[in-house]
C-alpha cells in the first residue's frame, strides 16, 4: 500500500481517550498532527500520521505500563466497527480470520491467522513500501488482542507463546498480564491453544454481524479500489525485476490510455517517474537490509540493467539519509 492511503480515524476515538483523561487534540498535538482533526466530514490519517498517533498517545499515558492499563479499561461501546465484527463471531478462529480481512480498515498493518490442529497463530505484518510499526503500536495489539478474546469468551484465556521483535524495557508488566513469556522474534505473533481458539464467544451476535459486515465490505472494496498512485504502485511492484516496466506497459496493465494514466497522477501530484523512483527507494532500502543480497542482485530487482545507474542512486539515497 502506499504512503499516501487513508486510514479512517472512527467516532469512537474521543470517548475512548477521555477515559484516559486526555482529550484529542492534546494526542494530535503531541504528534505533530492538525489539532483540528476531528472537524473534518471524515478524519483520516496516512500510515506515517498513524504510527507517529498511536506512539504521541502511548508517551503521554506514560509508555508501557499504559499499554496493560490500555487494555484493562476498553470497552464494548469503544471498539471500531472491524472490531465489533470480531466481538460479535463466533469464536477466536472465526473472530481473528474476520479481523484478518478487515484489519487494513483499522491501520496500516496486515493480520495472519494460522490454524493447525492444536494452535491458532496471529501474526501482524508490515505493509510493502512502509516502514514497521512502531513498537508503541506492536506492544499495544500483544494486550488489546488478547483482552478482546478474554472479554468476548468472559475467561481468563493465556496464549501459549507470545512474540515481539524487540525487547521490552518492562517484560514483566506484559507476562503477569498475559500469563506468559514475551519472547523475542522476528516478528509479531501470539499463539492459542485450539482448545482456547474454539471456545465459543458469549458476545456473539449474528445479527449484529449482519448489520456490521455489508458496510465492512463496502468500506473494503473502497480502500481497495485506491488512487490511481496505489494500483501503479502495486504494478511496478511486479514489473520492475523484468524490467518491462514503461508508463504504456503500466497504461496497459491497468486498461487505461496512457495519456488518462499521466492526466490521473497529475492529478495526484505526482507522475510516473516519480513514482518509479519512489518504488525503487523504498524497494532499495529493504533490499540493502538484507545482507544475502549483493548489489548486483539488487541493481536486477529494481530493474536497472546497469549497476551504474543503481550506484547513482544509491549515491541519492545515502545523501538523503
Amino acid at each position: 500500500m502506499p504512503q499516501n492511503q487513508r486510514y479512517l480515524m472512527d467516532l469512537t476515538w474521543p470517548m475512548l481517550v477521555r477515559r484516559f483523561g486526555f482529550e484529542l487534540r492534546d494526542i494530535l498535538i503531541e504528534a505533530d498532527l492538525d489539532p483540528d482533526l476531528y472537524d473534518a466530514p471524515h478524519p483520516s490519517l496516512n500510515a506515517d500520521e498513524y504510527f507517529r498517533f498511536w506512539e504521541a498517545f502511548v508517551r503521554l499515558g506514560g509508555g508501557e505500563p499504559f499499554c496493560i492499563e490500555l487494555a484493562e479499561l476498553i470497552r464494548p461501546e469503544t471498539f471500531s466497527p472491524p472490531l465489533h465484527a470480531v466481538f460479535c463471531s463466533e469464536d477466536l478462529n472465526r473472530g481473528f480470520a474476520r479481523l484478518a480481512e478487515y484489519k487494513i480498515l483499522v491501520g496500516p498493518m496486515l493480520l495472519d491467522v494460522s490454524v493447525n490442529k492444536y494452535t491458532t497463530t496471529l501474526s501482524l505484518k508490515k505493509l510493502p513500501l512502509l516502514d514497521s510499526p512502531p513498537k508503541a503500536l506492536l506492544a499495544v495489539e500483544l494486550v488489546m488482542m488478547t483482552e478482546l478474546v478474554r472479554q468476548a469468551t468472559c475467561q481468563r484465556v493465556v496464549p501459549l507463546k507470545a512474540t515481539l521483535p524487540f525487547t521490552l524495557n518492562q517484560p514483566e508488566l506484559f507476562e503477569a498480564y498475559l500469563g506468559t513469556k514475551v519472547e523475542l522474534a522476528n516478528g509479531y505473533s501470539l499463539m492459542f491453544s485450539s482448545f482456547d481458539a474454539s471456545q465459543p464467544f458469549v458476545s456473539a451476535n449474528r445479527s449484529l454481524l449482519a448489520l456490521l459486515e455489508p458496510e465492512l465490505r463496502k468500506r473494503l472494496s473502497q480502500q481497495q479500489l485506491g488512487s490511481i498512485r496505489k494500483r501503479v504502485s502495486e504494478q511496478l511492484l511486479e514489473l520492475l525485476p523484468s524490467g518491462d516496466y514503461s508508463i504504456d506497459k503500466v497504461a496497459k496493465q491497468l486498461a487505461m490510455s496512457k495519456r488518462s494514466l499521466q492526466r490521473q497522477l497529475t492529478e495526484e501530484d505526482t507522475s510516473f517517474q516519480q513514482e518509479v523512483k519512489r518504488v525503487r527507494q523504498q524497494l532499495a532500502k529493504e533490499y540493502l537490509a538484507d545482507p544475502q543480497l549483493s548489489r548486483c542482485q539488487i541493481a536486477f530487482l529494481l530493474g536497472y540493467r546497469s549497476t551504474r545507474s543503481f550506484a547513482r542512486m544509491f549515491a541519492e539515497l545515502e545523501t538523503s539519509a
